[in-house]
């Protein structure tokens, strides 16, 4: 039995496309556990009016689920196919929460975790393309800068500096809980 340098290299493209995926989707189901285990509907009157204000503001005629989830640090949007949007469970100002679910509902409505999903198989694809790799910090970085300047777009111009205290507020919540 032999192999050919061919077919030993589409092999191992393989066996590194395989574990890219099997990561992926071992981290995401883990992710799901977490949610179904710590996280319950908002039951806060204020995020939930908010949440349905700035929806129609921006059009949205289906929205994600609004959840509170213990151990988040900021308010993400996470899932493809049935998207929620998670808040931490800590109280947020007024005005943060609404620059916050004004930022994750923009992300909703571009579809970005669509853009994203198709970067990470990408990636899968390409794993041994360090420039690959390069492109999906790429897409991160310029889906949140896409997301802010149209975020910044829905509100008047007095308001853009809260809006980026806000996020940079966030930034700096998330540094914090890394090492």
């Amino acid at each position: 039995f032999s192999l050919s340098l061919s077919q030993l290299v589409g092999i191992l493209w393989l066996a590194g496309a395989a574990v890219m995926v099997l990561w992926a989707g071992l981290a995401h189901l883990r992710f799901l556990r977490y949610l179904r285990r710590w996280s319950s509907p908002a039951a806060d009157s204020g995020a939930v009016r908010i949440f349905n204000q700035l929806g129609d503001s921006l059009g949205l005629d289906r929205r994600p689920r609004l959840l509170v989830c213990q151990g988040l640090k900021v308010p993400m949007l996470a899932g493809l196919l049935r998207p929620v949007l998670l808040l931490p469970q800590e109280e947020l100002s007024e005005d943060s929460l609404r620059y916050s679910l004004l930022h994750e509902l923009t992300h909703f409505r571009r579809r970005d975790i669509w853009l994203k999903t198709l970067a990470l198989w990408v990636n899968a694809l390409h794993w041994f393309n360090p420039l690959a790799w390069y492109m999906v910090r790429l897409v991160e970085r310029d889906t949140e800068l896409a997301c802010d300047e149209a975020a910044l777009n829905a509100l008047p111009p007095e308001e853009h500096a809260a809006y980026g205290q806000t996020i940079l507020s966030a930034v700096s919540r998330l540094k914090k809980e890394k090492p």
